[in-house]
């Protein structure tokens, strides 16, 4: 799930008895695994791409800024990229994902 602010990315497992996330402790439940500040603040879209491993995190900046960013996060790597609105459309945030064929979004 993504979360304001910071525009974080938490894993919740629903099998497993709640523990209040914490940045720094691994057995939360859900999990804190990154956060994509200051290119997200406000997520806005959240899509688990059908390859099975990438999940991308969509949303605005802080107040008072333009733009938006988009985090890829890896789960088998466990590593985020960010990809900047100057890296996609400047000044413009993305509102709304979906896959295409051949690994495109």
């Amino acid at each position: 799930m993504g979360g304001y602010g910071h525009g974080f990315l938490l894993e919740w497992d629903p099998s497993r008895e709640w523990v209040t996330t914490a940045k720094d402790n691994a057995d939360c439940n859900p999990l804190y695994l990154t956060a994509a500040h200051p290119d997200i603040n406000r997520p806005h879209d959240l899509l688990p791409y059908p390859d099975g491993r990438t999940i991308i995190l969509a949303g605005t900046p802080g107040y008072g800024l333009t733009g938006g960013g988009l985090m890829f996060w890896d789960r088998e790597t466990q590593e985020a990229t960010v990809v900047a609105h100057e890296q996609l459309i400047e000044d413009q945030s993305v509102m709304s994902m979906v896959p295409l064929r051949d690994g495109k979004l």
